[in-house]
């Protein structure tokens, strides 16, 4: 077999065994920690919204804001095409580099959707869990 890097393909498949984890989408292998944590996280945040009028009020009007909506359709539609049908070439930094933009534009905008709903310790999470377990380094 072609040598990669410095280990043969077949040694490659043999350590990913180790790797084990709950699902794989594109690439990334989802751990059963981390899929717990994020779940934990999304189910205080949807039982804050079942908790509150006043936030659930605040997420029909910006829903029915054609603005907001064209907005997210735009930003939703750009993420999938940079993230996942843009094919890179074999080495193409300028992919990387696109790629990562848009994660941290999308922890961005999530951040700023936090805060228009008011949670306040949210964000501090939403930094701390996808640095952490995404490995953003950058």
């Amino acid at each position: 077999m072609y040598i990669l890097g410095n280990e043969k393909v077949t040694d490659v498949k043999k350590n990913n065994k180790y790797q084990k984890g709950l699902f794989k989408i594109s690439g990334f292998l989802f751990k059963k920690q981390e899929v717990i944590l994020f779940g934990v996280f999304i189910l205080a945040i949807l039982f804050s919204f079942y908790r509150s009028k006043d936030r659930l009020e605040q997420l029909n009007k910006l829903l029915s804001n054609k603005f907001f909506m064209m907005s997210l359709f735009a930003i939703v539609c750009f993420s999938v095409f940079t993230l996942y049908l843009n094919k890179p070439s074999e080495e193409d930094k300028q992919y990387e580099k696109m790629a990562t933009a848009t994660k941290h534009a999308i922890i961005g905008f999530t951040i700023g959707i936090l805060h228009h709903f008011e949670f306040n310790a949210a964000p501090f999470w939403i930094i701390w869990l996808t640095s952490y377990y995404l490995n953003f380094d950058e």
